[in-house]
């Protein structure tokens, strides 16, 4: 494992090296389609991502981008209790700040790939004809993996990413998120 990262880690010294890395940032903004793993019948809940990126590039091939976004998640779930249908809205809203490695495989077209912290800064549920969830049993924290295809215009990003939760919403349950996030940056 050792020779391993020492591999990569020469590996990326040696491209970066004698490049001048090219450094952009901006606000973005965007759609997000959210749920939660483990409930086959959930249905998503869209919702709103935005903040702000900033981005280098440190050649033709490879770059690194930091990003700090307010993204609305959680799911809608219709099920039926002892015979009594239950509509459910778990609005989950999280600060997320994802970092992420970019490959630039044709011209601006790069696949990105990172991990995030993500931190749950609100949370609500809408319950008809059942308990509403304790939310207080919530993890006010989450890590997440981040795979993805971008394009780099002069001034717009854009970005499709897919971000799966590593750690579950709730400690007593097995749901972790899943989203999917559609946004377009500005690049100053």
């Amino acid at each position: 494992m050792k020779k391993l990262f020492l591999s990569l880690a020469f590996l990326l010294a040696v491209t970066v090296a004698g490049a001048q890395p090219a450094f952009t940032f901006g606000p973005k903004a965007g759609l997000s389609l959210a749920g939660l793993s483990g409930f086959s019948d959930s249905r998503a809940r869209f919702g709103f991502v935005g903040g702000g990126f900033a981005s280098l590039r440190f050649n033709q091939t490879i770059g690194l981008q930091w990003e700090v976004l307010y993204s609305q998640q959680g799911e809608r779930l219709k099920y039926t209790v002892a015979g009594q249908e239950v509509k459910r809205s778990l609005a989950l809203d999280y600060l997320n700040v994802p970092v992420m490695a970019k490959i630039y495989f044709y011209k601006n077209l790069n696949i990105e790939a990172g991990v995030q912290a993500a931190f749950l800064i609100n949370s609500e549920d809408k319950t008809d004809g059942a308990t509403p969830l304790d939310l207080d049993n919530l993890n006010d924290y989450g890590i997440d993996g981040l795979i993805g295809l971008g394009y780099d215009f002069k001034r717009l990003t854009l970005s499709f990413r897919y971000n799966i939760g590593f750690i579950a919403i709730d400690p007593d349950l097995n749901q972790a998120n899943s989203v999917l996030q559609l946004t377009a940056g500005f690049r100053f």
